[in-house]
């Protein structure tokens, strides 16, 4: 029984777009916050049916989301982080190594 409501509950939340507001209140203009959002929703999923179903009788379901997706785009050991921010963070400073690289090339060439 808890396992059904426990899907009512985190669908709703998908199709309304909470999980999604609160990956925007966290995380700001990502790229990847769609990402984060399907890693949430199926945390959730996965989660413990009966715990789900009392924290949101509680009112305590909202702030343990907020904390998951915090943990999820924080931490260093998460599978949001692993997966996809790690490797966007590499990406970034690669590229940001080559235009410093380029930049002192074309600096050492010009002329005075």
């Amino acid at each position: 029984m808890n396992e059904e409501v426990k899907y009512s509950i985190v669908e709703l939340l998908a199709r309304t777009g909470v999980i999604r507001t609160e990956c925007n209140r966290i995380c700001g203009d990502n790229p990847n916050i769609e990402d984060l959002e399907q890693e949430i929703t199926i945390i959730l999923l996965e989660y413990d049916a009966d715990k789900i179903v009392a924290m949101n009788k509680s009112g305590k379901l909202i702030n343990f989301i907020r904390t998951v997706i915090k943990r999820q785009y924080k931490s260093e050991n998460s599978p949001f982080y692993t997966t996809y921010k790690k490797h966007c963070r590499y990406e970034i400073e690669g590229e940001w190594d080559r235009l410093l690289t380029n930049t002192n090339k074309e600096e050492s060439n010009e002329v005075f």
